[in-house]
C-alpha cells in the first residue's frame, strides 16, 4: 500500500510512466480500484487537511468514485464512448481472470464481457491522446482520398 508521500517521491524523481497525468489504483490482489489524478496526489501532499490526509495517507484513501474500466477486446469506439458519457480523461484497461473462492471483483462498474464474474487485472490504461492518436492515420487518409477525389 503506497501513500501518498511514497508516490510523489516517485512523480519528482521523475522515473518511468511519470510523465502521465492520472494512475490507476489496484487493490492486493491487483484489481483495479479507481484513478487518481496527479493534481490530486499534489493536493493531498500540499493540503493534508483539505483532503483528509494524514502523513501515512494511503493513496487508495484518494479515489473518489468506483472504477470505470473497458476489458480487452472491446472497441476504440466503446472506450470512446465510455469516456465521454462518464467524463473521464483516462480508462483502465482490464482483462478478467476468474476469482478465487473468497474475491469478489474490485470495479463496481466493472463487468466481465460475458456477464460472468471475474477480478478486472490492469492491463494498460488509455488515455483521450491514445484515441486521437489511433483515429490519426484514417483522417490523413480521408483527407488525402479527398483531395485527390477533388483534383481528379
Amino acid at each position: 500500500d503506497d501513500t501518498v508521500d511514497d508516490v510523489i517521491r516517485w512523480l519528482t524523481d521523475g522515473g518511468e510512466g511519470t510523465e502521465h497525468q492520472g494512475f490507476p489504483v489496484v487493490d492486493d490482489a491487483g484489481g483495479v480500484l479507481g484513478v487518481v489524478t496527479r493534481r490530486e496526489l499534489e493536493r493531498a501532499a500540499r493540503e493534508p487537511e483539505r483532503a483528509g490526509a494524514s502523513d501515512q495517507q494511503l493513496v487508495r484513501s484518494l479515489v473518489r468514485r468506483p472504477a470505470v474500466t473497458i476489458s480487452v477486446g472491446r472497441t476504440l469506439r466503446e472506450a470512446a464512448d465510455t469516456m465521454a458519457h462518464e467524463r473521464l480523461g483516462r480508462l483502465p484497461v482490464v482483462e478478467f481472470e476468474p476469482p478465487a473462492s473468497n474475491q469478489r471483483p474490485s470495479g463496481a462498474d466493472s463487468e466481465h464481457p460475458r456477464g460472468a464474474p471475474g477480478i478486472p487485472r490492469l492491463i494498460g490504461m488509455l488515455t483521450r491522446s491514445d484515441l486521437v492518436g489511433a483515429h490519426t492515420p484514417r483522417l490523413k487518409q480521408e483527407r488525402h482520398g479527398e483531395r485527390v477525389r477533388a483534383t481528379g
